[in-house]
């Protein structure tokens, strides 16, 4: 039987969860044949690839424990006096375990060795938590399409699939590098947490549940997935938490070299490629990199290394609607167009109410009619290439979309012998995409039709980790993190020479002007760059973890501290900055409302709306998030135990650098500015209702 209790306050409900284990923990219960406990035994544990070595003598209870344990395999030694000496290999210790290993020892002389060299399956007795972990070997051996680990979390109890548009299209903002959203339990992605090694690894700066660094597949050790029921140590739990763990060097040195390829020689062709005669669009995706791990000094100092490029490119498949040949001449005599009418004779009905107007002679729309702009799009307007007898659906196309990526950690740990061990890790990530969208062509560099961008990133993900023996039954763990986040995004045709000629009158260059403007025409594909872009984002994550575990008979005391400094700077443009028109076939319809073809109306430049966002400049956002907790897990007997906590939690209230958020009080109905409010430069009213302490009871 075992019995859990939590007891959680908080003063909010959580955004994110928060484990940060990186290390695991050994409880081992000695005693001889007939169950009594075998008290003052020296067990020693060494893990059998650096020789890191700790040792403990047992208790009133035949029990000890090894806290803050680094990961991998051990073997566990027993000595006692009168009973025959006692070796077991292959005891694995994963990431944030808490395992138990009874050991029943012989009567003899400690000059008998009994050893054991099979794997010893430990279980997790000491707490309630629900979790997986996903080992290295599954990792390096399961099919991966991209080499993307979170895939693989769908394989642990309680995760599926993260819902369509719980995160932004994975193809056109950062996630493009491998789409990361999962759901546990049914949260939210934005309640999932993931950790690398210990500190914070997620990107919030743009999408909320992405990730800052994608670590290299072969540099990964093992990952855990929590889903439930963590320790009062993991506050803030809502969803899922992704503990990764990189691999360290040890006293061997070992490495690899891979490469890993598609092709669209193995490929079958598009269907509507097919249907027209084209070839099968061109595909190429290249992984390529390797590891390198080993000793500095034997039994002390270890490196481990990894590398992984990214080289890919395809041919999409697009079928829209541009102008036909005929209509870009202002000929509209097909019978599929609608009659258009010349809004140059515009007058009043003589019928009724409203206006009526003349059609244009044969249809057409006289060349010296037309608005230069609008001759000046059509010239990068793509022609039909399919379709040859219709209006819509005619123009068949396949631009190129790239990415590349270049990536790679390198780690160092540092045995301090039976005092402890220390590691530090650097990892990058520097990667892009052109994605091109419906009407990309080398001779419209600004597309249109959809979503499209041009983007650059690099992530950057610091963490170091001291763990430190103050007395054998008094363990010290200290981590500091860095996660950066740098985002570029720019629209289609930035920077074309083309674009200023493209651009509604009168908008000049600068800031977030860098490509033209955008039609919007029914019956056509939309042209030009699409809105969102240009963005500027860069996201700062420091963080302070301490924790302090006391080991006291039957009592494993743990306390500690969670320190984190957010620092998101954006520039964002949610409208197009080089203006957007807008046609209607209103204008070339006979009362104004009904029939009239909008491809008309735009050649002779009468659109019905001009838009334009505004450029306010960048803005920078700061907060602080505090946690500290106490957590006792009592061993009452050794079939029953007993875990409860206390955490508190504070999330300091966001504020702008520049003092310029504002709010809306809705007892005076007037404007406060932070740089003038009596609230702070947070604009929290001192007087508000959001704290609300939780109490929570599980057992």
């Amino acid at each position: 039987m075992k019995l859990i209790l939590v007891v959680a306050f908080a003063l909010a409900l959580p955004a994110l969860t928060s484990a940060q284990a990186v290390s695991a923990t050994l409880y081992t219960l000695v005693k001889d044949a007939s169950g009594a406990a075998v008290v003052g035994a020296k067990v020693t544990v060494v893990n059998q690839n650096t020789n890191y070595q700790r040792d403990q003598l047992t208790g009133a209870n035949g029990e000890c424990l090894f806290a803050s344990m680094p990961l991998g395999q051990y073997r566990v030694s027993v000595e006692s006096t009168g009973f025959d000496s006692f070796s077991q290999e292959g005891v694995t210790l994963q990431v944030d375990q808490q395992a138990r290993m009874e050991i029943t020892l012989r009567v003899g002389q400690a000059t008998d060795k009994i050893s054991v060299t099979a794997e010893v399956p430990l279980v997790n007795v000491l707490n309630g938590e629900i979790s997986q972990v996903v080992e290295r070997r599954q990792v390096e051996e399961l099919p991966l399409n991209g080499r993307n680990f979170t895939q693989l979390i769908q394989l642990t109890t309680g995760t599926t699939t993260g819902a369509t548009g719980d995160t932004q299209n994975n193809l056109v903002i950062n996630q493009f590098r491998g789409p990361t959203n999962f759901t546990a339990n049914g949260m939210r992605t934005l309640y999932n947490n993931f950790v690398l090694d210990g500190v914070d690894n997620n990107e919030s700066a743009w999408n909320f549940g992405g990730v800052v660094i994608l670590p290299v597949v072969d540099a990964i050790q093992e990952f855990k997935v929590a889903t439930g029921n963590f320790s009062s140590e993991f506050g803030r739990a809502a969803g899922g938490v992704v503990n990764v763990q990189t691999r360290s060097g040890s006293n061997q040195l070992h490495g690899n070299l891979f490469e890993f390829f598609r092709n669209s020689r193995l490929d079958a062709n598009d269907f509507f490629n097919n249907a027209s005669g084209r070839a099968r669009p061109a595909f190429r995706q290249n992984q390529f990199g390797g590891t390198l791990g080993g000793p500095v000094v034997r039994n002390r100092l270890f490196f481990f290394g990894d590398y992984q490029g990214t080289r890919m490119q395809r041919e999409l498949t697009f079928l829209t609607s541009v102008p036909t040949l005929e209509s870009r001449s202002g000929d509209f005599s097909n019978r599929l167009f609608p009659v258009i009418f010349d809004p140059a004779t515009t007058r009043a009905n003589p019928a009724g109410a409203g206006v009526t107007r003349d059609p244009f002679p044969d249809r057409r729309v006289p060349l010296n009619r037309f608005d230069p702009l609008a001759s000046r799009f059509l010239e990068v307007y793509p022609l039909p290439n399919t379709n040859p007898t219709g209006i819509a659906l005619n123009f068949l196309n396949n631009p190129l979309w790239s990415r590349h990526g270049d990536q790679g950690d390198i780690r160092m740990d540092l045995s301090l012998g039976n005092r402890g061990a220390m590691f530090g890790r650097y990892s990058t990530d520097s990667s892009g995409q052109n994605f091109p969208n419906d009407l990309a062509t080398p001779k419209n560099p600004f597309g249109g039709g959809g979503r499209g961008n041009n983007i650059e990133l690099r992530a950057q993900n610091f963490g170091w980790n001291l763990t430190y023996l103050l007395k054998p039954n008094l363990v010290l763990e200290g981590r500091l993190g860095v996660s950066r986040f740098n985002f570029r995004g720019l629209p289609l045709g930035a920077g074309d020479a083309s674009a200023a000629s493209l651009r509604v009158p009168g908008v000049a260059g600068g800031v977030g002007v860098v490509s033209s403007s955008s039609l919007t025409i029914p019956g056509l594909t939309a042209f030009g760059p699409t809105t969102g872009v240009p963005n500027f984002s860069a996201q700062t994550t420091f963080q302070y973890v301490t924790n302090v575990t006391y080991t006291k008979g039957r009592h494993t005391i743990k306390t500690g501290i969670d320190l984190r400094r957010l620092r998101r700077n954006n520039f964002l443009i949610s409208a197009q900055p080089a203006g957007a028109f807008n046609f209607s076939p209103n204008w070339t319809s006979q009362t104004g409302a009904g029939g009239g073809q909008a491809i008309a109306s735009f050649l002779l430049g009468l659109p019905d709306a001009i838009t334009r966002g505004q450029i306010l400049g960048g803005v920078g956002r700061r907060n602080i998030e505090f946690g500290a907790y106490v957590q006792d897990d009592y061993k009452v007997t050794n079939r029953l135990s007993l875990s409860y906590g206390l955490r508190y939690d504070l999330y300091t209230p966001w504020y702008e650098v520049h003092n310029r958020m504002s709010m809306l009080d809705l007892n005076t109905g007037r404007v406060i500015l932070a740089s003038n409010s009596p609230f702070g430069r947070a604009l929290r009213q001192s007087n508000n209702r959001n704290f609300a302490p939780r109490l929570g009871l599980a057992w």
